[in-house]
């Protein structure tokens, strides 16, 4: 009986059902129930345990990526949405903590912004400029801007070096959102780059914030994790030029800390 309804609902029908529970599940109150990036100290340090149990990495409250999530094209500023694969496309940035639980997401950059970019206009930037004396950190790639708060891979680090040890434990913690990103996209199948979303940019950033909602919804619940053969997980993309700060020397120094205090604890 309720397959046969299913089969007679018309698209219209659908359509307004889809808009109907999209804009239910975009409401301030049901996304900042299930989607809170950690506001106080005692979320933080929770957040960093997990990560220090999981992989040995110390003051990690989040890894970050940026994934594209391909749309129609849209009648306005359509350039803003080409993105480097040619096809239109969201630039959406994800923050995940060390259980695939998404922190903080970002539908709001079309696929021509670089993820550098997206997180630059984020206001998470600014909550983590003002948690510098907290020593923690995201871990991002090398498209973004190493900083005493983004913690960033040592490019052409010498073979048996600190500096190799830091960047190979780097990358596997920081896999943690690229599989955060394959899992998403495998249990909201619209949202892979075939799979592509026929709204406007503004209806497609809240289908992106449903999908996310529904997804810690389901680690909540311990549903299943289904396999992930999309092999869509972060959109690597070339590092940019990164503008001088008075934190860029403070950067290096914290992270030769942690390059230091990785090494003196290896087995």
């Amino acid at each position: 009986m309720g397959t046969s309804i299913f089969n007679t609902m018309s698209q219209p029908c659908f359509s307004r059902c889809l808009r109907e529970v999209t804009d239910a599940l975009n409401a301030r109150e049901v996304l900042t129930k299930y989607i809170k990036f950690p506001a106080s100290q005692r979320e933080r340090e929770t957040i960093m345990q997990n990560f220090m149990e999981k992989f040995g990495f110390p003051g990690i409250i989040g890894c970050i990526d940026g994934t594209h999530v391909a749309l129609v094209r849209p009648i306005e500023h359509e350039e803003s949405f080409l993105n480097r694969k040619f096809y239109h496309s969201l630039n959406v940035m994800i923050i995940c903590d060390a259980n695939l639980s998404i922190l903080h997401v970002d539908a709001s950059f079309g696929g021509a912004s670089h993820d550098s970019f997206v997180w630059n206009n984020s206001m998470v930037k600014t909550i983590m400029e003002g948690l510098t004396n907290e020593r923690c950190w995201l871990l991002g790639d090398s498209g973004y801007a190493q900083r005493p708060w983004m913690m960033t891979p040592i490019l052409d680090a010498a073979a048996g070096s600190p500096e190799e040890h830091y960047t190979k434990l780097h990358c596997r913690v920081r896999n943690s959102v690229e599989r955060c990103i394959g899992v998403l996209k495998a249990r909201w199948r619209c949202l892979l780059s075939h799979r592509v979303l026929h709204y406007d940019p503004v209806v497609a950033a809240k289908v992106v914030n449903a999908c996310v909602c529904l997804h810690n919804i389901a680690n909540v619940r311990n549903v299943p994790i289904p396999e992930d053969d999309s092999g869509e997980g972060g959109d690597n993309q070339q590092p940019q030029q990164a503008l001088e700060t008075p934190d860029a020397a403070n950067a290096d120094s914290t992270r030769a800390m942690l390059v230091r205090r990785l090494w003196d604890a290896r087995p």
